[in-house]
């Protein structure tokens, strides 16, 4: 519905910009944590009208405009104006720059030095050795070569653009990159350096996995999967993802890589494969058309569809086709009858719950929230699917052309199918909250002991209510959290809660047995 282009957050070295309307000339109260500043100045930076920040061609690399916060002037299209001006701050910060880079030398030497003794320590103790160690030498060795790479870059490039050989000193003294040579041997070197660096993210981020792996799925075991997490931490990969069609592994960057065509999808050729590219950097491609990923399913139907474009002939859209036009007219038929039936099926529910009083507890308060959640989240389907034309919007947000094709007019406000279109996604939001909620819930009143069906309702009514979600023009971000919610709750140790009470009494049985107790445990729980 919200098709206004944005640029994305992203921090530019001083200050962290958020996200802006494409077009837009964003200003900022210049930082005064930044030494010299004049914080009663503004910094400016440029959202450019296809949604990217503006770009120095000459640097290759997004610029921000810190004219206003220094003393020179700099040109927002062109080069800062004067000797010794960088990107953001000029020369009467090199006292400054100083002392960061020294911080950051005995900062990475520090590190370097303690971890070997932390390597050499799990590397030669036998008693320490165990998988979850040998994760962590894995991770030990990633910091240990982001911090090698720092120091030998520091030491061997001039003014930090590269070898000696790499780099032409002018008659006054300001280094130049010679372009014109291969500099292989600089490429090889910054290429190695920036692999490093990912992989010490990557590896943070495997270390994470492995414990949530280990705490919160009940198979999972401390030996198991190591190889995986170590393949993973020091290669690139795509991360997994749904497309609409078919869920894509994690793939190895630079992999064109081809799965089955679904048998689930109506009129698909099973013999043939879809494709999805992982570029060399560990993303999915994007289609810069649409700004968003998107699969190869030429080979699935009878239609061509160029990887690198819009796919061929009318009617197709991402996936599918104009073929498909009573499959999905079925898929939506069965959508309308199953909320219509949940929609009826919670109301009877929820006035069962509130009306008898025998079964008013906490407990049932919170499945009574559910339920207006599930309730909210239908109502608001079954009016979007009545009220919408095209599921675009409301009929005097849309047009209709002579052939009959509909155009949704973003010339307009449309403040009310913006404003309907806000709760939808806000209940939306809520329903998967009011899930975690239950399933948190549950898992407290089971494994803390302190807690009891009474205590802290309240906390779980506004967290389940008063969720914040501050983007609803990617998509992806809803994705993520329907599919972490959902997998988290049917993984928590909340739905083997019965389990857990049973092995509990039957421990405690036993103990009183030894000490000749004949009380019961039956009741314990």
């Amino acid at each position: 519905m919200i098709s206004e282009l944005y640029c994305p957050m992203m921090w530019d070295g001083a200050i962290c910009w958020p996200y802006i309307p494409a077009g837009t000339l964003y200003e900022i109260p210049c930082p005064a944590y930044v030494h010299g500043f004049n914080t009663d100045a503004v910094a400016s930076k440029l959202c450019t009208s296809d949604g990217t920040w503006w770009i120095n061609k000459d640097r290759n690399q997004t610029w921000t405009n810190y004219s206003m916060c220094v003393a020179h002037n700099v040109d927002l299209q062109g080069e800062p104006e004067g000797p010794g001006i960088s990107m953001y701050i000029d020369g009467s910060f090199e006292s400054h720059l100083l002392t960061i880079k020294l911080i950051s030398k005995i900062g990475y030497t520090v590190s370097f030095s303690a971890l070997i003794v932390a390597f050499l320590i799990l590397a030669f103790l036998r008693k320490l050795r165990c998988p979850r160690n040998n994760l962590h030498m894995h991770l030990f060795i990633s910091f240990l070569m982001r911090a090698l790479m720092f120091i030998l870059k520091d030491a061997m490039f001039v003014a930090g653009m590269g070898f000696r050989s790499n780099v032409a000193m002018s008659e006054s003294g300001v280094p130049t990159f010679l372009e014109s040579r291969s500099n292989i041997d600089c490429k090889v070197f910054t290429s190695f350096w920036h692999y490093f660096l990912m992989a010490n993210y990557c590896w943070i981020l495997m270390e994470g996995l492995y414990l949530h792996n280990l705490v919160f799925l009940a198979m999972f075991t401390d030996t198991s999967g190591i190889s995986l997490y170590v393949i993973m931490g020091w290669e690139l990969y795509c991360p997994m993802m749904w497309d609409g069609a078919i869920c894509w592994p994690y793939i190895p960057a630079g992999t064109l890589y081809e799965i089955p065509c679904p048998a689930y999808v109506h009129g698909f050729n099973t013999d043939a494969v879809a494709s999805k590219l992982c570029t060399s950097d560990g993303t999915w491609w994007i289609n810069k058309d649409r700004n968003q990923t998107w699969t190869n399913y030429s080979m699935c139907v009878a239609h061509n569809v160029d990887l690198q474009g819009e796919p061929e002939g009318p009617g197709i859209s991402m996936y599918i086709d104009g073929s498909f036009e009573s499959h999905l007219l079925t898929i939506k038929l069965i959508s309308k009858i199953g909320y219509t039936v949940s929609f009826s099926a919670l109301i009877v529910a929820f006035l069962i719950l509130a009306f008898l009083r025998k079964l008013r507890c906490p407990r049932n308060n919170l499945h009574m929230h559910l339920f207006i959640s599930f309730l909210m989240r239908a109502l608001m389907f079954i009016l979007k699917d009545a009220m919408f034309v095209a599921g675009m919007g409301f009929r005097s947000n849309v047009a209709m052309s002579e052939s009959g094709v509909p155009t949704f007019l973003e010339s307009r406000s449309n403040i009310d199918c913006k404003v309907f279109t806000s709760f939808w996604h806000y209940f939306l939001m809520a329903n998967y909250c009011w899930i975690l909620m239950e399933g948190l819930y549950l898992h407290n009143l089971v494994f803390l002991a302190m807690f009891t069906d009474t205590s802290g309702i309240s906390l779980y009514v506004i967290m389940g209510w008063a969720n914040n979600y501050n983007d609803l023009y990617h998509v992806s971000y809803l994705t993520t959290i329907k599919t972490s919610v959902i997998q988290d709750i049917l993984q928590s140790d909340a739905f083997t809660g019965k389990k857990k009470k049973r092995e509990i009494a039957s421990e405690l049985q036993r103990n009183e047995m030894g000490t000749g107790s004949t009380d019961s445990t039956d009741n314990i729980f």
